[in-house]
């Protein structure tokens, strides 16, 4: 057993006797929190780290600042949420035994989703990564859960397609085409203003010039 598995082992140990003491409801939410966190940075930390290398000019810490960020708060809002529905559930008694045992279950699972989630960001340095899972016993079926995982977020496995884009690039070029759009309807007031007072002409007396580039004003406004 190496220094890696003994620390994973301590890991597990310390979140079953945490769990079985705060019970099945509240640690059903504390593991879907580090699910959701989890899958949450795993899909928008390409995204979010575009925009810290403005200030973290390495792209391999802006990726681990935007992992970590996106983790915490997707992680702290889920487990939020948890508290309340918990404190709406609890009854006047204690934990029951079931309930302990359940959540000593459900911790064992959250220790074993933890240590993936540090193993993570730590693939990024290869030679760190190899020193440190050398000779493990551990770190080969924490990597096959964690291959599993990434499959499931991975654009080539739908799911994630099928979700609204909500990227900040995408809401950047949103943002950009509301402006287009801004510029293209004052274009065409000022151009039907042309076209009916500036020059006087009779309804009649347009070119087919001017109704083409009419027509194409408006395609240009139904496409955007």
């Amino acid at each position: 057993m190496t220094t890696f598995d003994t620390i994973v082992g301590i890991v597990l140990i310390v979140s079953v006797v945490y769990s079985i003491f705060k019970g099945m409801v509240r640690e059903i939410f504390s593991l879907i929190a580090y699910f959701g966190g989890y899958f949450a940075a795993l899909r928008f930390q390409g995204d979010a780290s575009a925009h810290v290398q403005k200030v973290l000019a390495n792209a391999t810490a802006a990726r681990i600042v935007s992992f970590i960020l996106i983790f915490f708060c997707v992680s702290i809002l889920i487990s939020f949420i948890g508290k309340g529905v918990r404190a709406l559930l609890k009854s006047s008694g204690g934990l029951s035994a079931i309930d302990r045992v359940m959540g000593g279950l459900i911790g064992l699972l959250k220790g074993l989703v933890l240590a993936i989630i540090v193993l993570a960001p730590l693939e990024l340095f290869p030679d760190l990564y190899r020193s440190l899972t050398k000779g493990s016993m551990i770190a080969p079926s924490l990597e096959a859960i964690s291959r599993t995982m990434r499959g499931n977020v991975s654009a080539n496995n739908g799911f994630l397609d099928k979700l609204p884009n909500i990227s900040m690039q995408g809401m950047e070029e949103k943002l950009n085409q509301a402006k287009d759009l801004g510029k293209i309807t004052d274009t065409l007031k000022l151009k039907a203003r042309e076209f009916s007072v500036s020059d006087g002409k009779p309804q009649d007396e347009y070119t087919k010039d001017d109704k083409k580039q009419l027509d194409k004003m408006l395609k240009s406004l139904n496409k955007e």
